[in-house]
């Protein structure tokens, strides 16, 4: 009971935080202060209405939800977007290939996959409402990491079969999202991870290199397309312009279920960053039976690219860098 009081006030405190938290590219309007409850504690918590000065539980999840969840799918729907257009970097990309602009426009292609992948990550903090429906489908659409590892085998069929009018939609999870994305333009082996009664592959590392590489920008073009569709999605469904979840969420009958959903999505930092992405490959969770366990890390094929992860909260930075 004791534990379970702990995690519950833990729990609270840091979801109270979360309203003067933001994303350090954007400004927003400050919400409400703690500091501005009447001293003597009264009023019961208008949630905006203006009928108190209290700062209620209502008013922080309404800063949680237009200052962050928001924003961030927001956000990410545009980098897709743009990135998933003929006209983007990613398709200046794809019409270079063979040409002496390769390089140069695949270093650019590369750099904006790291802004998208910045705020992939910044969306996993929030996965709640529509982004756990039917089994976190959406969610695993933009990085399916929590789910399992990448199929590269099925990222390389469909680069295979990308000219034959495959269906992405009919992919499983594990060959979508930002680690297939990473896959089709990080790796410089163009050779198939297929093993050889791999139908669709069979043929592939017969192709010439251009060919391969071309099949893969265009492979690449579909999945920033399907994370665009994704995220495009959540934000129809979050808007108060489209399915109104946020309607749901912020009702004043709702508020102690949207509380605890905020706080029990809060504990992806414990299970998710901490031992996942750090505790597995670093060896220090049971879950890698090693010293380390770098082949867990998230990204593997950056070896050359120093990542950087950058979060600020009342003007207070950590930074994380993977090489």
């Amino acid at each position: 009971m004791m534990v379970q009081m702990s995690r519950t006030f833990l729990s609270v405190v840091v979801c109270i935080m979360l309203a003067a938290c933001t994303d350090s590219s954007r400004e927003v309007v400050s919400s409400p202060s703690l500091d501005d409850l009447p001293s003597d504690g009264s009023g019961t918590g208008g949630g905006g209405s203006g009928e108190s000065d209290v700062y209620s539980t209502r008013d922080m999840l309404v800063a949680y939800i237009d200052e962050i969840v928001l924003p961030n799918y927001q956000d990410l729907e545009l980098l897709t977007t743009q990135f998933a257009a003929s006209g983007g970097t990613l398709g200046a990309y794809c019409d270079a290939i063979g040409t002496a602009e390769q390089a140069s426009q695949q270093a650019a292609a590369r750099s904006d996959w790291m802004a998208i992948s910045e705020k992939v990550q910044a969306s996993e903090l929030h996965v709640i409402g529509p982004a756990i429906e039917n089994g976190g489908s959406l969610q695993f659409r933009l990085n399916s990491y929590m789910a399992g590892p990448l199929s590269t085998c099925g990222v390389d069929g469909i680069a295979a079969q990308v000219e034959d009018g495959i269906n992405i939609d009919a992919r499983s999870l594990n060959q979508r999202g930002i680690g297939a994305l990473e896959y089709l333009l990080f790796n410089d082996n163009l050779n198939h991870s297929c093993p050889p009664q791999a139908a669709a592959t069979a043929q592939w590392n017969a192709l010439d290199e251009n060919t391969r590489a071309s099949q893969r920008c265009q492979a690449a073009q579909m999945v920033a397309g399907d994370m665009s569709a994704a995220a495009a999605t959540l934000v129809d469904k979050w808007q108060p312009t489209g399915q109104d979840y946020r309607a749901v969420f912020l009702s004043e009958e709702r508020v102690g279920e949207s509380l605890q959903d905020t706080t029990d999505a809060m504990f992806y930092l414990e299970e998710g960053a901490k031992d996942a992405k750090l505790g597995n490959p670093l060896g220090i969770i049971v879950a890698c039976s090693a010293l380390t366990c770098p082949e867990q890390i998230e990204s593997t094929l950056q070896r050359d690219v120093t990542r950087q992860y950058h979060y600020e909260c009342e003007g207070v930075s950590t930074h994380f860098y993977i090489q």
